[in-house]
């Protein structure tokens, strides 16, 4: 990684920061049009109410953060002398053993250095993170989240016919790739979920101790609205780490996919998501519904979910990627749940599903820890060269 390149991550940090003052001014004109909805609907109009009052909270928010994106700027141009190391330019795209050489030959703490400017870059932007989630805690707003949450979901199959995939996925990496291309066939109005029914060589469904296995794939963050919109929006984000006690929409739809798929209480089951995919996924195993046996996530903030210890689980976050520390908690390490790091991409651009794609495929499918090996093995009924897939669009209805 060039030091031009690291500048000019700065450089577009810097751009970023008229949005956020921006973000301000539109929360306050949303409460001004939601305030004069209250004669219509008193409860409406509470929340309005106060998130009007709220909304000066919000730009100071946006002052503070604006002061924090300087500081990260900073960071990053500090960094900029690390990258001309010899090695550093593997280490950025994951390659942490080139930036170990590179100590080696220079006598230099690269690697630690490397952490040390990490540290300084991302605990800004955790904080900025903390102080929205606090404000969206506040009553008023968390009322309109609820609302949100009871919202209905519309879950079916009628647009995309059962088909048999002859060449099936094969590696952890083509999951987290097939999770992108989710995102993308849905849009905004609607997530797709996919549901897979593994297949011997003989096209027959693939038995574990008599019962069908099933692989699940959770689409992320599609809609960038608060409020409305599909199931997978930041509204839906929003309740799966402010009030993880509530089922949210997202939750139900991908259940009712399930069911309509006909997965069976015992049915051995994987899920796989990315970003908000992977919160769904964790919630949904640490629920227990349903068989899940395993969870494959990548760039989701999910140290904080009680996934009981008999599920597989395996987790990628990039060094440089915001979404992942949400939580605020430790990544997990026990002996079936690998949390691996990489640092792939700059401050911009680390959360990105090719990139996270990618990182798995280095850290997971090509790992050298040796609890992977028996999470790989145990694991290997998921994938087969052949699967009959069933797609469910999930949409918002009423």
């Amino acid at each position: 990684m060039s030091a031009s390149r690291l500048h000019g991550d700065a450089a577009a940090i810097e751009r970023e920061l008229p949005r956020l003052v921006g973000l301000a001014e539109a929360l306050g004109a949303a409460a001004a049009d939601l305030a004069a909805l209250g004669e219509e609907e008193s409860s409406i109009g509470r929340a309005a109410s106060g998130l009007r009052g709220g909304t000066a909270a919000v730009a100071g928010f946006a002052r503070r953060l604006e002061a924090a994106h300087r500081d990260v700027a900073a960071a990053l141009a500090a960094y900029a002398a690390l990258a001309d190391l010899p090695g550093a330019e593997a280490a950025w795209a994951g390659d942490l053993a080139a930036l170990r050489v590179a100590d080696a030959a220079t006598g230099l703490d690269a690697e630690g250095a490397a952490a040390r400017i990490g540290d300084a870059v991302l605990e800004p932007l955790v904080s900025g993170v903390i102080s929205v989630a606090s404000f969206i805690a506040w009553p008023g707003l968390l009322a309109l989240l609820a609302a949100e949450g009871a919202k209905r979901i519309a879950v079916s199959d009628a647009r995309h016919p059962p088909a048999v995939r002859e060449h099936g996925i094969a590696d952890y990496a083509g999951l987290i790739e097939r999770n992108g291309e989710l995102d993308a066939e849905g849009g905004e109005a609607r997530a797709e979920i996919e549901v897979v029914e593994l297949l011997d060589e003989a096209g027959r469904p693939r038995l574990e101790d008599g019962h069908p296995v099933w692989r699940v794939t959770i689409p992320s963050t599609v809609n960038d609205r608060l409020v409305g919109g599909g199931p997978n929006t930041w509204a839906s984000d929003a309740l799966l780490k402010l009030a993880p006690a509530v089922e949210s929409p997202y939750e139900r739809a991908v259940e009712e996919a399930m069911r309509q798929a006909s997965i069976g209480a015992d049915d051995p089951v994987m899920l796989v998501g990315w970003s908000q995919g992977g919160i769904v996924a964790a919630k949904l195993a640490a629920r227990g519904d349903f068989a899940i046996r395993a969870v494959v996530v990548a760039g989701a903030p999910i140290d904080d979910v009680p996934i009981p210890p008999d599920v597989d689980v395996v987790a990628v976050q990039h060094l440089t990627d915001p979404i992942p520390d949400a939580d605020r908690a430790p990544a997990v390490q026990r002996p079936n749940w690998v949390t691996t790091t990489a640092a792939n991409g700059g401050f911009v651009e680390a959360h990105d599903v090719r990139r996270y794609a990618e990182s798995m495929r280095a850290t997971i499918d090509e790992g050298g820890d040796p609890r992977l090996d028996r999470i790989r093995a145990d694991n290997a009924m998921f994938f087969a060269a052949r699967e009959r897939v069933r797609i469910f669009d999930a949409e918002q209805v009423g």
